[in-house]
């Protein structure tokens, strides 16, 4: 006869919390000693059930989860140095050694990610998946490990789903418009270069070259679905890969230009060939033209042909935003209303009496810069003559709202025009040049509505070049995860 009040029986304190099955036990026990007697149940039944997982718990379980996966991934590194370097070598050697096929580097690296992703999806399901399990048994201690390992696999996800949007577009790119077969030019390049310097510099120009091309296509193709021109012109796009320098940006430009509808009355284009790291395009309506910042390298430029359609397109785009403020002339907006409106708030906002506006609104300086502005916009209303007029019922008339307000608050170069000018001889206008403000002017500026419309219309074209470096670096962190969990 079991006794549960014998000394051979391990503790039971009265706040010990018992399993339901347990509980059951006992209480068959007081209702029928006999057949209690005669099957004893397993005394492990009435030992105390492990503490249920309560939610602080299992956050601070899948946080040292996270962080044990980062130490491990360390240490495994630190005692096993050798063959971290193997490791790091072998997948460095077969990414850059893609060119040689026609590949980028960084179409290997995509795929090196997206394959890591899928792999760390599929560990998180299997994580989550246990852990339900586990919880819906009742095994508390599995559950702890179960939420330590979703832990581990968070770090997997962070390494590997922000790189899959590019890695997608990347290979899918790729397969559209890149082609697989020896690289002749690149294999007796890489061949007669003296050294490993000389030889890696071979591989990474081919690989820029690869990838721009790729991006270059991709561009054209977006371009034509978003300007609406037939295979004719695309072609005439694709023929542009073989100028350099400035005869591709004037090409380019021209050609741009009139598929925008612009023709002549575009804004002037002025190449600006610079020593400087500030590269890429400006647009200036008070002096209708466009900028093509860039920096000479031997016969081309820093900037990669898909880089430098971005920039253009970027900056046609602002025009655009000018020619459809006057669009809306008959709605309340217009070129006199922007320009009036634009002189009244930069002279409240430096702090001019309202008194002294029609004195500051007189210096030649600024007249001047007005005057030029009107000149300037004359070619903008013929191309907003032959688009026709916006009304207040159209969804564009909502978004140039947005348009005309921010040309008005934006007025960080503007100001210049009036600090410490002198009216009636007396120096009544406070300056403004203030460092702190102009960074708020210009970070504001980059976030407003009329830059990221911009933005989107340039953003067809991928402005970047293609670094070596990154698609290795990324690859090899996520190598280095994946060996963890083999």
């Amino acid at each position: 006869m079991v006794n549960i009040n014998s000394t051979n029986m391990p503790p039971y304190p009265q706040n010990m919390t018992l399993s339901p099955l347990a509980q059951e036990i006992l209480t068959k026990r007081a209702n029928n000693a006999d057949t209690f007697t005669k099957n004893p149940p397993s005394l492990s039944l009435l030992q105390p059930q492990p503490k249920r997982v309560s939610f602080g718990e299992g956050v601070k379980l899948v946080a040292k989860g996270f962080f044990v996966k980062i130490k491990d991934m360390i240490t495994d590194i630190v005692k096993h140095p050798i063959k971290t370097a193997a490791a790091i070598a072998l997948t460095s050697g077969v990414l850059l050694a893609l060119p040689l096929i026609s590949i980028p580097t960084a179409v290997g690296a995509s795929v090196i990610a997206l394959g890591f992703a899928g792999f760390s999806l599929y560990g998180m399901g299997k994580a989550i998946s246990s852990a339900l399990r586990n919880s819906q048994a009742g095994d508390n201690d599995a559950l702890r490990e179960d939420l330590k390992n979703i832990g581990g696999k968070t770090l997997d996800l962070a390494i590997s789903l922000p790189f899959v949007p590019k890695a997608f577009n990347t290979v899918k790119n790729q397969i559209k418009y890149g082609k697989i077969g020896v690289n002749t030019e690149l294999w007796n390049n890489f061949k007669n270069a003296k050294g490993i310097k000389a030889k890696y510099g071979e591989i990474r120009k081919a690989n820029v070259a690869l990838i721009n091309d790729v991006n270059f296509q991709a561009g054209v193709d977006k371009l034509q679905k978003q300007l609406k021109f037939d295979d004719k012109i695309k072609q005439e796009y694709l023929d542009l890969r073989k100028y350099d320098g400035k005869e591709f940006i004037e090409r380019a430009y021209a050609r741009m230009t009139t598929d925008l509808g612009y023709g002549k009355d575009a804004p002037r284009l002025e190449i600006l060939e610079t020593t400087s790291l500030k590269r890429g395009g400006g647009y200036s309506g008070g002096q209708h033209k466009i900028t093509m910042r860039t920096v000479p390298k031997n016969n081309d430029f820093v900037m990669s042909k898909s880089e430098t359609l971005s920039v253009m397109r970027h900056e046609l785009q602002h025009f655009q935003q000018f020619v459809d403020v006057e669009r809306a002339k008959n709605a309340g907006y217009g070129f006199e209303k922007m320009l009036n409106d634009k002189q009244i708030h930069i002279l409240e906002s430096v702090k001019i009496p309202a008194e002294n506006h029609r004195k500051a609104m007189n210096l030649p300086a600024f007249r001047e810069y007005i005057n030029n502005y009107r000149e300037s916009m004359k070619s903008a209303q013929k191309v907003a003559a032959r688009q026709g007029e916006i009304t207040s019922g159209t969804k564009r008339f909502k978004d140039l709202a947005k348009i005309y307000k921010n040309q008005i608050d934006y007025q960080s170069l503007d100001t210049t025009l009036l600090d410490s000018k002198v009216v009636n001889g007396k120096k009544e206008i406070a300056p403004v040049a203030n460092v702190f403000k102009w960074l708020k002017q210009l970070f504001g500026y980059r976030g407003q509505f009329i830059e990221r419309e911009a933005n989107r219309a340039g953003g067809i074209f991928t402005r970047a070049s293609s670094s070596t470096m990154l698609p290795l670096i990324v690859s090899n962190i996520q190598t280095q995860s994946l060996k963890e969990q083999m």
